[in-house]
């Protein structure tokens, strides 16, 4: 259980198998044998919620959680829609989610995390938050009115009183400041248990027992901390023929490969989705044999979100697709196919022909003389990275993406615009006469 980013120990008096935690909402984190599904931010902007609840962002994902062995699944993240266009983490789908994740004898752990986002609890859950199916809520590492939101006795007692949420209470990642303060406000566990990341000690742990010894804590609370680990453990029958833990997580070589098959989402399009109806043949690309693909979004992630080096972090995200946010949460790759490849595949099939200028500087400043003749179509793949704990430095796409845009624009009249980004980004060239569509992709679009 050593392997999972987070445990509880196995009690086996009281028939209790131990709790793993694991991330991350685009899927099972921290492992090898493992898909990677689309951001809640995409899956939600399909206002598909068939799709969401049957497929993408809750059983196949809660299937491979489970088929690793995790018991907690630290997801989905919320936050107040709108609040910052700039939040590293942004709003993602919650309620469908939650519900085919218990249907699974998962337990989803409701996150209210980052830095950006409202620390009030209140704010980021509806007012009936024992019906979607939420186990467990996450307080964030934010202060509200000067107390640090997992010891805030007022927001809660709203949670799990108000609100009636039945299950238990964790903090964020080393969002535990103290014992008994913590503890009285309705806590109910650390996590992960040391202090930091690179020291043993805990606030709770023999901390919370000399807490109690000392009636700085009573044992009626230290029961319902207890018990409501324990009520959720064995009501979702956790206990009875649950999968031990895969030895691909973590950093152990893949053993059991849990791979969801993905593309049954692609053969099988929910009904009244697929608008293409009978425009179908006047799409753009439909008939054309020279293409020029642009940007730094195009090619495979040489140092990325998922493949960061960091003896050269000064490169930072530049290079590559971006097909997760940062943070915590990342997911590992079996295999990533990258825009470049898919486009030079199907065009391939097609008898025609790719042109690649991917540099941002070169093509700003116009060295256009490999490209020749102009293509047909100009694809520009852009992208703007987020990641938890920090906030976006501009509403711009990154990397003097505007610029690029601009300059492809001049070369080409039927330039093609594909973003991946985390939300709301900027975009000025969009009225750009010559640029003839934009697909914006969210994160983790196929």
């Amino acid at each position: 259980m050593d392997r999972l980013v987070g445990t509880i120990g196995k009690v086996k008096r009281l028939g209790f198998q131990g709790i793993c935690f694991s991330d991350g909402p685009s899927g099972y984190a921290r492992s090898d044998g493992v898909s990677v599904f689309s951001s809640g931010l995409t899956a939600a902007a399909t206002w598909d919620k068939r799709l969401i609840y049957e497929h993408e962002h809750a059983v196949a994902i809660g299937e491979e959680f489970r088929a690793k062995g995790a018991h907690v699944f630290l997801g989905p993240s919320c936050g107040p829609m709108g609040r910052s266009v700039l939040a590293g983490e942004t709003g993602r789908v919650s309620a469908l989610t939650l519900i085919s994740l218990a249907s699974l004898c998962m337990c989803p752990c409701l996150r209210t995390q980052t830095t950006e986002e409202d620390g009030a609890v209140i704010n980021a859950l509806s007012s009936n938050i024992d019906e979607p199916g939420t186990a467990s809520v996450m307080c964030s590492y934010n202060r509200v009115n000067q107390t640090y939101s997992c010891a805030n006795h007022h927001l809660l007692s709203i949670l799990k009183d108000e609100l009636a949420l039945p299950g238990y209470v964790v903090p964020d990642w080393y969002a535990t400041h103290g014992t008994a303060s913590f503890a009285n406000a309705g806590l109910n566990l650390e996590m992960p248990g040391p202090v930091r990341a690179d020291y043993g000690a805990s606030y709770f742990g023999n901390y919370l027992l000399d807490a109690v010894n000392d009636d700085n804590v009573t044992k009626s609370r230290l029961n319902e901390m207890v018990e409501r680990v324990l009520t959720l453990y064995f009501f979702l029958h956790q206990h009875e023929d649950f999968p031990a833990l895969d030895p691909a997580s973590a950093t152990a070589l893949s053993v059991n490969q849990f791979g969801y098959n993905t593309t049954q989402f692609a053969i099988k399009p929910v009904p009244a989705r697929d608008v293409r109806g009978e425009y179908q043949r006047n799409t753009a690309l439909e008939n054309e044999k020279d293409f020029g693909v642009f940007g730094n979004g195009a090619p495979y992630p040489a140092i990325g979100s998922v493949y960061f080096d960091y003896e050269n972090a000064s490169i930072s995200y530049e290079v590559g697709t971006l097909d997760q946010g940062g943070g915590s949460g990342i997911v590992r790759n079996n295999e990533l196919i990258a825009p470049l490849d898919a486009n030079r595949e199907s065009v391939r099939k097609q008898g025609g022909r790719v042109q690649v200028l991917l540099e941002h500087k070169d093509i700003v400043d116009g060295k256009f003389r490999s490209i020749y003749p102009i293509p047909d179509v100009c694809l520009v793949f852009l992208k703007a990275f987020a990641a938890e704990g920090r906030d976006r430095e501009s509403p711009d796409l990154d990397w003097n993406a505007t610029k690029v845009v601009e300059s492809v624009a001049s070369l080409c009249s039927n330039t093609v615009v594909i973003v991946n980004g985390p939300g709301i980004v900027l975009m000025p060239w969009a009225d750009n006469e010559n640029v003839t569509a934009i697909l914006s992709g969210r994160v983790g679009f196929v």
